[in-house]
């Protein structure tokens, strides 16, 4: 929120609980700063922070998150120290999206 109590960015994430009822890893979804904020970096970093220190030393990954809508939040996320994932083979592993016109 800024000063004037208006939404500047967003996360999208979801809290995965152990049989016992306790946050054992977070889920990351979505998330995205307003194209008018000149420190959208901030605000991401921010945001991320506020989760991280909010759950502490518990698993953090994603879902389908393409780098190419989410250039800034994955740029943030590995700047947090997360990483891509690979196969065995060595290929990247992605989100792909298919679509067969009938």
């Amino acid at each position: 929120m800024d000063e004037k109590n208006e939404e500047v960015g967003y996360l999208l994430f979801q809290k995965n609980f152990s049989s016992i009822g306790i946050v054992n890893s977070v889920t990351f979804y979505q998330g995205s700063v307003k194209e008018h904020i000149s420190n959208s970096e901030d605000v991401l970093d921010f945001l991320l922070a506020t989760i991280f220190n909010m759950y502490g030393p518990i698993a953090y990954n994603t879902y389908n998150v393409p780098e190419k809508r989410n250039s800034l939040l994955v740029k943030k996320l590995k700047s947090f120290g997360f990483q891509d994932l690979y196969t065995d083979e060595g290929i990247k592993l992605e989100q792909v999206f298919m679509k067969k016109q009938l």
